[in-house]
């Protein structure tokens, strides 16, 4: 909970060598709208960003392998998610209630994503997934009746 609440705080940048955010570390930052994450990072925790209401660009970098348990939620602003191909698991809940988020693409490397990760995500309308994941869409709060679902090998 570092920065936790922190009302003015509009940008962060992460140091190289850094290599895990911790649990709540921006929690509620409602004035948080970028956030650059260094490769040295390898696991965002739970909560970190959760009701980050401006955030609206990530940049999620090649050695990150786990983002935790509603680690995003409520960022009402973010529009898209591009999960790269070493991210292993994303926790339940992860993206649950980011209202703008219309885009999601989740990487190869994915084996786990926890239950309702994207519930309540009422703008998403289009999702790239490993087809072996596909399954469990409904799972993820993936409502495949209303998105654009890709699948991929």
């Amino acid at each position: 909970m570092a920065f936790s609440a922190c009302s003015t705080l509009s940008r962060v940048t992460i140091g190289n060598g850094v290599t895990g955010i911790g649990e709540c570390a921006f929690l509620s930052c409602a004035a948080l709208r970028s956030v650059n994450i260094p490769e040295s990072v390898t696991s965002i925790g739970e909560g970190a960003f959760a009701s980050c209401t401006s955030l609206t660009r990530l940049n999620f970098p090649d050695g990150l392998t786990c983002i935790e348990e509603q680690a995003f939620e409520e960022c009402a602003a973010l529009t898209d998610v591009i999960i790269p191909d070493s991210v292993v698991s994303i926790g339940e809940m992860a993206f649950n209630a980011c209202t703008a988020l219309t885009s999601v693409t989740i990487g190869r490397g994915v084996v786990t994503i926890g239950k309702d990760a994207f519930k309540e995500c009422s703008a998403l309308t289009k999702v790239t997934i490993p087809r072996r994941l596909s399954a469990k869409l409904k799972e993820i709060g993936i409502d495949a009746k209303k998105v654009n679902v890709t699948l991929t090998d």
